[in-house]
């Protein structure tokens, strides 16, 4: 497989990464080692305050270097649709491929679960990375049929409701010895509803014993957190379109305050110089808005970072 390697025609942007969005295309991923970002070829572009899509020129040659291939899985069944195979730079040690599950969820095959997880290789322990494999997998199921928005599905396709669920976009944010950090966005859609659901998850993992860190054992003080957002010491690096008309953020600030008493917290993952959190909106439709934070001004409020 030739290796290509890709440069952004940009500069100064600040770039997460993606995953296969489901149309069989060729797409290339490159890790940069050592801060856990991945640069696909449609990128999220920052633009001060917040994130708009589109899609960067991207000047392609043939050096090999830190560069991975993606190809379709031509001999996929319809249960497995796509993988995508990244390989890693050799500092990094770790690699990832995106695989993709797709679930019929009723008999008709109408109502469909589009599910997109990483695949880790190279962690120190085989064990350990067959544990978090499995359990990145499960995470992105139960992510879906857990939701307070989406997990009701049954009982709709019951009632005759068609339902689609897709994760259009995940991403390895960080992979080192320290931390593993994925984050996900889904969108939900059925047949008697007008509006598309659109959400967001993160993980934190432990590399070493393979298990999630959730997020009160991450923060001394996550409440001091959410008062830096309301006081615009974050970035607001992307929102989905409608948020701003459908949520006030003083209040869905307040509500996360009170959820994180009995230990509900937002979405949260980092990068390796920065922390993200996900406020997702109280409303189905209201989508959300993520803010990211450099580690150094947040240092002070966690008990564990990259």
């Amino acid at each position: 497989m030739k290796k290509r390697q890709i440069a952004i025609a940009a500069a100064g942007l600040l770039l997460l990464t993606g995953c296969a969005n489901g149309s069989g295309g060729r797409e290339v991923h490159t890790l940069y080692p050592g801060n856990g970002t991945y640069a696909p070829q449609t990128v999220y572009v920052t633009l001060p305050p917040e994130t708009v899509y589109v899609t960067v020129p991207v000047t392609v040659t043939d050096e090999p270097e830190q560069s991975a291939t993606v190809e379709p899985d031509a001999t996929s069944s319809p249960e497995t649709a796509e993988q995508t195979s990244v390989e890693t730079a050799p500092q990094s040690g770790i690699s990832y491929e995106i695989s993709e599950t797709v679930k019929k969820l009723d008999n008709a095959g109408k109502s469909t679960a589009t599910l997109r997880y990483p695949k880790l290789s190279g962690l120190a322990s085989a064990t350990v990375e067959e544990k978090i494999n499995t359990l990145l997998y499960q995470m992105t199921e139960v992510d879906f049929t857990t939701s307070e928005y989406t997990k009701d599905y049954a009982e709709k396709i019951a009632a005759g409701v068609t339902v689609k669920y897709e994760v259009t976009d995940c991403a390895v944010t960080l992979a080192s010895s320290a931390l593993i950090c994925v984050r996900w966005r889904a969108e939900y859609t059925s047949s008697d509803a007008a509006e598309t659901v659109r959400l967001a998850f993160a993980r934190v993992l432990n590399p070493s014993t393979g298990k999630e860190i959730k997020p009160k054992d991450i923060f001394t003080d996550f409440p001091k957190i959410l008062d830096m957002i309301s006081a615009g010491q974050a970035v607001r690096s992307a929102v989905t379109e409608g948020f701003d008309s459908r949520n006030d953020l003083s209040s869905l600030i307040a509500n996360y305050k009170t959820r994180v008493a009995y230990s509900v917290y937002p979405p949260v993952c980092f990068t390796a110089d920065s922390l993200i959190v996900v406020l997702q909106s109280d409303g189905a439709a209201g989508g959300w808005a993520e803010y990211t934070f450099p580690l150094d001004s947040v240092r002070g409020y966690l008990k564990v970072a990259p």
